[in-house]
């Protein structure tokens, strides 16, 4: 593969991090990332409404890989949900964009200012 035509993959898992066996063919196990504006929904495998009075909520391990370009257009509906290193959102904290498989609008979440966290402290 030639860099310029791979991008970034991500791949919400449906287990927690003391369910991980072994290690990805290919790719990195993320853990510990927070969710904020939304929530993941584990039994349908997308994103939802958070609960009442729920600022944070904890994040299944999330695949981490690279594709061809060319592949990545394939796939079905998501919201491309910036992953920031804290809570205050600027340029110079954020990590990269995961994305996220939902059956709404990617806008609605972009108007909730759903995005993912590393730590949930300034």
């Amino acid at each position: 593969w030639a860099l310029d035509d791979v991008v970034n993959s991500t791949e919400v898992l449906r287990y927690e991090r003391d369910e991980v066996r072994k290690q990805p063919d290919e790719g990195v196990h993320l853990y510990g990332l927070f969710i904020e504006g939304c929530r993941w929904d584990k039994p349908g495998n997308k994103l939802a409404d958070s609960e009442p009075k729920v600022l944070f909520a904890s994040m299944p391990v999330v695949l981490v890989s690279g594709q061809l370009a060319s592949d990545a257009a394939k796939g079905g509906q998501n919201y491309s949900a910036p992953c920031y290193n804290n809570p205050k959102r600027t340029a110079l904290n954020f990590i990269f964009a995961v994305d996220l498989r939902t059956e709404d609008p990617p806008s609605k979440w972009t108007l909730r200012g759903c995005c993912l966290l590393t730590s949930k402290d300034v």
